[in-house]
């Protein structure tokens, strides 16, 4: 049986993006690297094979990718992000892997190299360019995700405590944000290629029809939730401030047994993940994340589950962080 790995399994993107292989695909076997295994045990159940890495240790790296047919680059939340993806490639590279997938962040390709700003992007937009070093252009492709409406969970208290939505974003600005179980079914459907099929290198994973402002957010929560909302613009310090806080808020501590990985923990806000959604949202202030494409809809058959759709369908999610 052939093995295929997945990186950055302690993150939310990684862990949830396990968890759908590990439930739906019994043909591989599934190698999971993480920094710390710390909340990891239900991947061990499910059949992984969970391994804690130092992903600067190269001769344990390519221990790990050895057999390896496929491998899908979470890159990490640390310092070192460049770096540790690069070891990987070379790894995979140097194993003779198969096919590698990068997960990159919607926008980025308007980042500039000499901006002395969004320093977590453009750690992205450097391993874009990076990738074409290592794999030729049948064996790789870019999945370029956007904020997943998944957030809003961290929005919950706030909503509770203050009747307000803050977000460091501006009324008028449009930004992309999708329900990461639909990003999720895209990452299997484009995992199992057709023989033969041309090979697309890059896929931007947005709304079909429209992006969001935050009139939008509003209005849907208001109406999920049966609440009277308003919107407050935060500056990016006190929303900074207002993530950090939630580390330790007992309210995120745990994955709700029917969540299937996809309910942010407060211990995936590190600085690094602080400081990237926080980049996130300056770069939609400057609509560059404004995207639409279809690659979403046509990877999963189907409409994009709107953000009304996702305060509805979760409403009971929302209610158990009063």
């Amino acid at each position: 049986m052939k093995t295929r790995v997945i990186t950055n399994g302690d993150s939310l993107l990684g862990f949830a993006t396990a968890y759908k292989f590990l439930t739906e695909d019994k043909e591989y076997k599934y190698r999971i690297l993480c920094c710390e295994r710390q909340g990891l045990d239900e991947l061990a159940l499910l059949g992984a094979d969970v391994v804690e890495v130092d992903y600067m240790n190269e001769i344990e790296v390519c221990r790990l990718l050895r057999d390896t047919c496929y491998v899908m680059l979470v890159p990490e939340f640390s310092k070192p992000r460049r770096e540790e993806a690069e070891s990987v490639m070379r790894c995979a590279q140097k194993e003779h892997v198969d096919y590698m997938t990068l997960f990159s962040v919607i926008g980025v390709d308007a980042v500039k190299k000499e901006d002395n700003r969004l320093e977590e992007l453009k750690d992205y937009r450097y391993l874009e360019d990076l990738i074409p070093k290592y794999f030729s252009k049948d064996n790789y492709c870019i999945m370029r995700l956007p904020l997943f409406h998944q957030f809003f969970f961290y929005m919950g208290p706030l909503m509770e405590d203050e009747n307000k939505i803050r977000l460091p974003v501006s009324e008028h600005a449009q930004w992309c944000a999708i329900d990461m179980e639909d990003a999720l079914d895209a990452i299997v459907q484009l995992s199992n290629v057709v023989k033969g099929k041309k090979n697309k290198t890059l896929f931007n994973f947005t709304p079909s029809q429209h992006n969001y402002d935050v009139k939008d957010v509003v209005s849907a929560a208001n109406k999920a939730l049966d609440r009277d909302m308003t919107f407050e613009k935060s500056s990016r310090s006190s929303m900074r401030g207002y993530l950090k806080d939630l580390r330790d808020d007992n309210r995120f501590r745990e994955r709700p047994s029917e969540s299937h990985g996809m309910f942010p923990l407060g211990r995936y806000l590190n600085e690094t993940n602080i400081n990237t959604i926080l980049d996130y949202w300056e770069l939609s202030e400057a609509k560059h994340t404004d995207v639409i494409s279809q690659d979403l809809e046509d990877a999963i058959g189907r409409s994009p589950t709107s953000l009304k759709d996702f305060f509805h369908h979760n409403r009971e999610q929302f209610k158990r962080l009063r």
